[in-house]
């Protein structure tokens, strides 16, 4: 099975500080079986496109109410995380498992 994160020592994990990790063990060591988790990074990835075509029609009003520094760091931020996951830095996933 596909693990749903890919936390590598050279991507956002170590830039971070996080410890690379199996999503799958974690939920083990506090008592849950039958764990699976499910890649939904694609999904992610929709949302966050939709989103910005949503909102990149909205600059002229959203600059006269905010700023422009406001919304490049929006845009950028959802750049980002788009760049992440196609790299396999970032990820959304679902577990199910069952607490026994």
């Amino acid at each position: 099975m596909k693990t749903a994160l890919s936390l590598g020592t050279n991507g956002i994990a170590s830039r971070h500080g996080y410890k690379p990790f199996s999503p799958l063990f974690a939920p083990c060591r506090v008592g849950f079986k039958q764990v699976t988790a499910i890649d939904k990074t694609e999904e992610f990835l929709e949302v966050l496109r939709k989103e910005m075509d949503r909102f990149k029609p909205t600059k002229e009003s959203f600059v006269k109410e905010f700023s422009l520094t406001d919304y490049n760091a929006l845009v950028d931020g959802w750049d980002i995380k788009i760049e992440r996951c196609l790299r396999g830095d970032q990820g959304w996933a679902l577990f199910r498992a069952v607490k026994e």
